[in-house]
């Protein structure tokens, strides 16, 4: 498990920690799984364990002349996992991250669950979710932009409907793609982008892309 992976690190090279933080974003806590659904049973002590790491670093950055009670340190651990359980754990890296940068406002009375929670959370997942977004149109824009319709297939080739070598073209496509998934199938069309003589009836090819899904 990787967020599993993740957390052993952090605990195992806390000093090297600059790093891991550096290169959390959004699209990798999108791409990881839940606290919740990860750190069930024996895998809780480490969550709460990397949590506390990052709570302690978190407050520590903030060099408050009155020092954040043991006691408060405990609550916000368990608000921690609580709150952030359907979310993943680079997302407590970045939340933290983005609240020591100025991201959600400035504090100065001090941290408690409920700014952290009341106030910079929910911006946060305000966040996250206009990101989440950006990405879903970004990925629908690229295969829309990859997929040939059945229209284009016609209108490419309406000139040449008699042509009996392009009817045995096609009875050949239909032929190696008899069966295929979806993989195989963008195998096929590499190789022929590659070969000057298939190359010009790839549309043929890729207008296989709208009935072979898996």
């Amino acid at each position: 498990m990787i967020i599993l992976c993740k957390a052993k690190e952090i605990l195992s090279n806390q000093k090297g920690f600059g790093i891991i933080e550096s290169d959390t974003n959004f699209k990798v806590c999108l791409n990881e799984r839940n606290l919740g659904t990860v750190f069930k049973g024996e895998h809780k002590k480490i969550a709460f364990a990397t949590i506390e790491f990052l709570v302690l670093r978190f407050v520590d950055s903030f060099g408050f002349s009155t020092q954040v009670s043991e006691s408060r340190i405990e609550t916000l651990i368990t608000d921690f996992y609580d709150n952030f359980k359907s979310e993943s754990l680079s997302d407590i890296v970045l939340f933290l991250k983005m609240a020591r940068n100025g991201s959600f406002g400035t504090t100065h009375r001090g941290l408690d669950s409920n700014l952290i929670f009341g106030d910079w959370f929910p911006k946060y997942m305000m966040l996250k979710a206009e990101e989440r977004e950006k990405i879903y149109i970004k990925e629908k824009s690229k295969e829309k932009e990859s997929l040939v319709s059945i229209e284009d297939i016609k209108k490419a080739y309406e000139k040449q409907r008699n042509n009996t070598f392009q009817d045995r073209v096609v009875a050949y496509v239909e032929k190696i793609t008899n069966g295929i998934n979806r993989e195989q199938l963008e195998k096929l069309i590499d190789e022929w982008e590659n070969d000057e003589d298939q190359k010009k009836w790839i549309l043929l090819l890729k207008a296989k892309r709208t009935t072979i899904k898996d």
